[in-house]
């Protein structure tokens, strides 16, 4: 998979520049939390199933600012992501682990994991039915895997003009969209029937779809292009939690 190794060499040149721009990852009051406004699992109950001693997979961990959050939760964390850099760098915590893996090959055993989450991770970049077929692989049945990432309308309003995000459709309806170019990694987004289809072909039952907007309690941390006026209106994120029912 030749985007592999180019998106991994477009992490490990930005890491630096990706954690400098995002001084919140520092506040541990933010963490747990799902999608780009910080909303906390405390308001969202995406796992308020999950026990302390779960074992816990983020997807795409980054610095594992999130993960710590589940961390002190009590759950045992393990945390992969493409790039060395950011393992190198990620906060330390006794209950977390992390591995420089992608998601399409893990190292861990099958049916290992309770829970897998990817809170805008390796699954904006990567190519969705051999990712979801490893998170299969490794995670036990009837185990919840969540997913947020930009939402479809999202997709369809953003400019590639003048990266700002209209309020009018901009882009024509495509269920899979795969974009690069020599600034920016693989980036991968679907629309909802090519979620659902993914999601059944790969072991996975849907459980709950969150389309989410900002409310006048976020707080604009980095400048996203879905800004908060713009999805204080119309959801900016989808979170997708799915079951895993079957093995492949």
């Amino acid at each position: 998979m030749k985007y592999l190794e180019e998106n991994k060499k477009y992490w490990n040149a930005n890491t630096e520049k990706y954690v400098s721009s995002h001084p919140e990852f520092a506040n541990a009051k933010l963490f747990p939390s799902w999608g780009i406004w910080y909303r906390s699992e405390t308001e969202l109950k995406l796992l308020e199933e999950i026990r302390p001693d779960s074992k816990l997979l983020d997807i795409g961990c980054g610095v594992g600012h999130n993960l710590v959050g589940w961390a002190e939760r009590g759950m045992d964390c393990y945390g992969i992501d493409l790039s060395q850099r950011m393992i190198d760098i990620a906060r330390q915590h006794g209950r977390c682990q992390y591995q420089c893996a992608p998601v399409e090959s893990m190292p861990f055993p099958d049916n290992f994991f309770d829970i897998a989450y990817c809170n805008h991770g390796a699954f904006d970049f990567s190519l969705p039915a051999p990712a979801l077929r490893e998170v299969n692989r490794t995670l036990k049945i009837h185990g919840y895997l969540v997913i947020c990432t930009y939402s479809e309308l999202a997709q369809l309003c953003y400019s590639r003009v003048n990266g700002r995000m209209e309020k009018q459709l901009s882009n024509k309806f495509k269920n899979i969209r795969l974009e690069k170019n020599s600034k920016s990694p693989l980036v991968v987004s679907l629309s909802h029937s090519a979620w659902i289809d993914t999601f059944q072909q790969s072991g996975f039952r849907v459980i709950r779809l969150v389309e989410l907007t900002a409310n006048e309690k976020d707080q604009e941390f980095f400048h996203e292009s879905p800004d908060i006026d713009w999805a204080s209106q119309w959801p900016a994120e989808d979170i997708w939690k799915v079951e895993k029912i079957n093995e492949l």
